[in-house]
């Protein structure tokens, strides 16, 4: 084996390495810019759109489920009432937003 073949400066492969980490930084940087420019984008288009927020709330025994309006002070594992079925609790298990078409109301203000 002939050594002069392998005979290779330090400071050439360091300058290799690092020119090959900067592309990666760079292409990360880059990538995550244009990730959050586009998911930004698409929850500036949500917040422009009126939406009607529901609230469900199910029987701990799972055999009646309701969904009703969101109220000010709602949050899920929330103890609503009690179940006109069987008795048990009933817990809110989910909120969720409903787009609306142009024309309907969001929501009933409520009067304080």
């Amino acid at each position: 084996m002939n050594i002069a073949l392998l005979d290779v400066d330090f400071t050439d492969v360091l300058l290799i390495i690092i020119a090959l980490l900067l592309v990666v930084i760079v292409a990360y940087i880059v990538s995550n810019g244009w990730l959050y420019t586009r998911s930004r984008r698409r929850t500036e288009n949500l917040e422009d759109k009126p939406a009607k927020i529901i609230t469900v709330i199910s029987c701990k025994n799972n055999d009646y489920t309701i969904e009703r309006e969101f109220q000010e002070g709602d949050f899920i594992g929330k103890v609503a009432d009690k179940c006109p079925k069987c008795g048990a609790e009933m817990i809110i298990s989910k909120i969720y937003t409903i787009p609306l078409e142009s024309g309907q109301k969001p929501y009933k203000q409520s009067s304080r």
